[in-house]
């Protein structure tokens, strides 16, 4: 479990995953920062700061005893993210949505990715949850292309009760019942920024287009591309949206 007295708050950082990496930092810490210079998303892809408007999170967790497939937990992050997002700013709700697997936009513009990794050493997993969001930009060209929640930067209090959240909404997950783990899925369906859009990505050496219809308890997109049905547990390098209906 994490608490709000274990971590620490930097100014600036090469990577917070990167941070909780070395050895000598215990599991239940976390560390958060206003930039970073080396963030990094799924797939090694870089994560662009916008400043000093951004937060980056992470914490290093013992993985505990779940009741849902681990494939499904950089999802159930993302939506702690969403569910710290409209605690705060209840009007924007229905302005965000949850790109599968980990990113959460507003509108058509990313405002936050989630990245998990797990390691083991000596027969213990370790879980590093990364967490990328954007509050705020000066500059407008970044507007154009980034999700932003705020027209000012956030003070130090703000930035501190929102990790509060955040802290709060991923010990949840940890105590999820198999129950509840479902109702999560069914919530992370229902705002699905991809739900009954085509997409097209190569599968199998072809490039392919389908429908997506849901993740699946498995963390699976499921898609149909007309001739099967075809449940994703990740995607090609390109793949990408092909209408907004």
């Amino acid at each position: 479990m994490l608490r709000i007295e274990s971590g620490i708050e930097l100014e600036a950082v090469t990577s917070t995953n990167e941070y909780l990496r070395n050895s000598s930092i215990p599991n239940g810490f976390w560390v958060s920062a206003r930039n970073q210079t080396s963030g990094k998303g799924r797939k090694d892809h870089s994560w662009s700061s916008l400043g000093e408007g951004n937060l980056f999170f992470s914490c290093k967790l013992s993985l505990p005893d779940i009741k849902f497939r681990i494939e499904l937990l950089p999802i159930f992050i993302g939506l702690s993210v969403f569910e710290s997002v409209i605690f705060f700013f209840p009007n924007l709700e229905d302005k965000l949505s949850l790109k599968w697997p980990n990113d959460l936009y507003i509108e058509n513009k990313k405002l936050s990715g989630v990245l998990v990794e797990l390691f083991t050493v000596e027969e213990f997993t370790t879980i590093l949850i990364g967490i990328g969001l954007n509050f705020y930009s000066e500059k407008d060209q970044d507007k154009t292309i980034f999700g932003t929640l705020m027209d000012e930067k956030p003070s130090a209090e703000f930035r501190k009760q929102f990790i509060a959240k955040i802290i709060n909404e991923i010990n949840g997950i940890f105590q999820l019942t198999s129950t509840e783990a479902i109702s999560k899925l069914n919530k992370a369906n229902s705002i699905s920024y991809l739900k009954n859009k085509s997409i097209q990505m190569t599968y199998d050496e072809k490039l392919i287009q389908g429908k997506v219809l849901e993740i699946t308890e498995k963390g699976y997109l499921k898609i149909d591309t007309g001739n099967q049905i075809l449940e994703l547990i990740d995607t090609s390098s390109d793949f990408k949206v092909v209408d907004n209906e």
